[in-house]
């Protein structure tokens, strides 16, 4: 039976095109959709100050900024959650067969 890993020594030809993988070509379709935003946000006609085009990218960070600290503090309260269970919620949690984020000894990056 032939093992699934590759070895140190393989061939090019037995490895997988870059193209081919499909992660990849999604992100090439973003890359190059990226300037026809760009065109929209700033115009010619805002030179050289680009007012309307700041705002929106001030917009955008802002609206990032805001997002991260919800989610922030839903991992907080997840972790909170987490460590104020019972030994009995505990373990039924386990019983359960709760896993992965669900699990009660996981506790979320802060």
């Amino acid at each position: 039976m032939a093992s699934s890993k590759r070895s140190e020594t393989a061939p090019a030809s037995s490895l997988p095109s870059e193209s081919s993988h499909p992660l990849r070509s999604s992100c090439l379709s973003a890359r190059e959709l990226t300037p026809l935003p760009t065109r929209s946000i700033y115009v010619a006609s805002d030179a050289p100050r680009y007012e309307t085009g700041a705002k929106v990218t001030i917009s955008f960070i802002s609206l990032a900024v805001v997002l991260y600290g919800i989610q922030w503090a839903n991992f907080l309260r997840l972790n909170r959650k987490h460590k104020n269970l019972s030994t009995e919620e505990r373990q039924r949690w386990i019983d359960e067969g709760r896993d992965g984020d669900a699990h009660p000894d996981f506790r979320f990056p802060q």
